[in-house]
């Protein structure tokens, strides 16, 4: 039986949701809701219920656990029994490893076969209706209409009010078109696509100042002269951008005045500008708008230079006053930068003040703990800033687009590793007395390991490593800079080689320096995962202070109309993710210690499961993993910045936490803990002026990224 289907197309976002609850609320049988993007909120405005696919993951999970427990239990305690360690042939810790990997792995099959049989996806069906546009720029609503042709004439009613640029009524079985062709023709046809794309990318290479290959002509070709108004060459004569709120577009006259000269003589006449010079507060909002609104297409400094430009577009006019200050309908672009609020800048003094205090009362009490301290508040450092290098480096890498805008803050978080390198160099030459084998009554071992752990070779080392991160973080954050005064996209190339030596080069010193700084503290003790754990947790807390950044700058104002959910989003899920690599190498590294039970080993955890240090063991994990996993796991935790604070001051605590268990337990253990409280807390307020500091010193939008629009929030189109 055909049926009779009412489509409703609309230009924005809010439009389809308002119709749609209205439709809802009226019981039109809604037969479904198409866009181009994922739109929040629509599942629940037409009521659908929440996807079964997570009940299939969690169920293909459970199953793959099952399998991985049974298999290794009939291999470890029935088919071939082995005594490891003196442990049990069922040690079921030491089974989790690869029933993880198993559970992932059934997981992930599982949902991609379900979402196929769900969504009935299958060679050869028959396509649904083809008279709606969603996938170009349209958000279309399809109501069934089952009773008399009155009812039609009320539902387009109902799309009118809600302001629908089209309506029409189609039939569902003429609309439908068969595929009546092969599996084998379409593998073919699937195979030549991939060979197309493949060669598409092969020609065009990855300088994104090239004109891209444009399969939608009007978007990128479009004049872009006079934007916010109606223009003749894009669907229904949408204009290309809204206008920002509170603002009139250049050549355009306020309401009540004619286009005329004399009319334009009387506006300026009659007309008043609000905008004072010394009004900081309108100073800092316009700047804020003009980064987000205006520097895509007129640049950083308003010469029509922008990043659109340099995808093959057009350039706009500049806004740039041939004689400034002599007047004329042309600007001066802003100058984005950032400023500390003071009341904030006098409670970091203080707190530094009390960490100097902390250190010099240790060092007159207990200089081990000081000194103990002091490497673990410059290994702190080094982490924060590597880990602000590392996040821009996986972003050149991978051409993300969605974190360019909030590139400065990683950025001034580099600036951390000159600072931090400098604490750990000094506990390292001050205080030898730190590390036992620089004693003379240490019996001797290997002569590769008498060799290594020499003390100038040793210190030789660390000062490589701190100059290697140096120099590497200076050429990615000078060339960034550069790309600032030139606008040339080549600076995003050459940053993209950079970021490929960079991570090469933090994997092998990284590692060195954690073994040397760390572990050879313990230097009787060894693990070959204790370079990895220290990364994970390096890239935990990094994101942590970032996302911190972030949310403060977003409540300050100069992101709030950058940062949208989305961003929080991605930068959430990150944090999750990180989150739970670490607590995999955490759990890897402490079972298979404790399931091979070597002598040479166990001490390590040994020391720090006995009196005091076992509770705070227990509250490492629950720091580090625990708490954020359960409290990102829903959707919209990762959506909300109150969450992200809350989970990412969690995961400091943790870092630092984690941090003191593999240094200071080595010969005091909670002895220097107010110590290093409060050394602590100096050593973040003044990491937190450097990173300020470091914001201050360019603009807070790279506005001539040639990515940047990829990264700005998504803003419907004015009809």
């Amino acid at each position: 039986m055909n049926r009779r289907l009412l489509l409703g197309m609309f230009a924005r976002e809010h439009d389809l949701l308002a119709v749609v609850t209205e439709a809802r609320a009226r019981g039109y049988p809604i037969v479904d809701a198409y866009t181009p993007y994922p739109v929040h909120g629509l599942d629940e405005a037409m009521g659908l219920a929440p996807s079964r696919l997570s009940r299939i993951c969690l169920l293909c999970g459970l199953v793959g656990v099952g399998i991985a427990f049974a298999f290794q239990q009939w291999t470890m305690a029935v088919d071939w029994p082995l005594n490891v360690g003196g442990r049990p042939f069922n040690s079921w810790p030491a089974f989790v490893p690869v029933a993880f990997e198993v559970m992932v792995l059934c997981a992930g099959f599982g949902v991609v076969f379900a979402f196929f049989g769900v969504s009935r996806l299958y060679p050869g069906k028959r396509t649904g209706c083809e008279e709606m546009a969603a996938s170009d720029d349209q958000f279309v609503l399809v109501i069934e209409a089952k009773k008399a042709a009155t009812d039609a004439d009320a539902v387009f009613q109902l799309f009118c009010d809600y302001q629908s640029t089209e309506t029409k009524e189609v039939d569902e079985e003429a609309a439908k078109t068969s595929l009546p062709i092969s599996l084998r023709v379409v593998n073919s046809v699937l195979l030549l696509a991939f060979v197309i794309v493949g060669f598409c990318i092969w020609t065009l290479g990855n300088d994104p100042g090239r004109p891209n290959w444009e399969f939608l002509p009007d978007m990128a070709h479009a004049v872009p002269f006079d934007s916010f108004a109606p223009h003749p060459d894009l669907p229904r004569h949408m204009a290309m951008q809204p206008p920002p709120e509170g603002t009139i577009a250049r050549g355009h006259l306020p309401l009540h005045y004619e286009p005329t000269p004399k009319e334009a003589e009387r506006a300026g006449e009659e007309l008043e500008n609000p905008f004072r010079a010394d009004d900081l507060v309108r100073r800092q909002r316009g700047a804020q708008v003009f980064a987000q609104q205006c520097a895509v297409c007129h640049g950083a400094g308003g010469k029509g230079d922008g990043p659109v430009s340099l995808r093959g577009v057009p350039p706009p006019a500049s806004l740039i006053a041939e004689n400034e200050g002599k007047g004329g309908n042309k600007m001066t672009g802003p100058d984005v930068r950032f400023e500390t609020p003071q009341p904030l800048t006098r409670l970091a003094y203080v707190l530094i003040c009390l960490g100097i205090g902390g250190f010099s009362i240790g060092l007159a009490t207990t200089p081990d703990a000081s000194w103990t301290n002091l490497l673990l508040v410059g290994f702190l450092g080094v982490g924060f800033g590597l880990a602000g290098g590392l996040l821009m480096a996986f972003q050149y890498l991978t051409a993300a687009g969605w974190s360019v805008a909030l590139r400065r803050v990683p950025e001034a978080m580099a600036s951390l590793v000159a600072v931090g390198g400098l604490l750990v160099v000094l506990a390292l030459v001050a205080y030898p007395e730190m590390y036992p084998w620089t004693s003379e009554a240490t019996e001797p071992h290997s002569d590769f390991r008498d060799a290594w752990l020499n003390r100038p070779f040793f210190l030789a080392r660390s000062l490589v490593y701190v100059a290697i991160w140096m120099g590497s973080i200076y050429a990615l954050v000078h060339t960034s800079r550069r790309q600032d005064e030139d606008d040339s996209p080549a600076h995003t190339i050459q940053n993209r080689r950079w970021s490929a030596l960079f991570v090469v080069l933090f994997g092998i010193t990284f590692w060195l320096a954690s073994y040397d700084w760390v572990m050879s503290r313990e230097p009787e003790w060894t693990s070959t995962v204790f370079g990895p754990y220290n990364f994970a947790g390096l890239f935990v807390s990094g994101l942590a202070v970032c996302i911190l950044l972030v949310i403060w700058l977003r409540q300050c104002g100069p992101f709030r109309a950058i940062l949208s959910e989305d961003h929080l989003h991605d930068l959430g899920k990150l944090l999750f993710g990180m989150s739970t690599f670490w607590a995999y190498l955490w759990y890897c590294q402490y079972m298979l210690i404790w399931y091979v039970n070597n002598p040479e080993e166990t001490p390590y955890y040994l020391r720090r499961l006995q009196g005091v240090l076992e509770p705070l063991f227990y509250i490492n994990l629950a720091l580090n993993w625990i708490v954020p996993f359960l409290l990102l796991l829903p959707r919209s935790a990762k959506r909300s910045a109150k969450r992200l604070v809350q989970v990412c001051v969690v995961v400091l605590l943790g870092r630092w936490l984690d941090l003191y268990l593999m240094i200071l337990p080595a010969d005091h253990g909670m002895g220097s803990l107010m110590i290093g409280l409060s050394m602590t807390l100096g050593a973040m307020a003044g990491y937190f002026l450097l990173v300020v500091r470091a914001l201050s010193r360019a603009a807070l939008v790279p506005c001539h990224d040639p990515y940047l629009m990829e990264s700005l929030p998504r803003h419907a189109s004015a009809s």
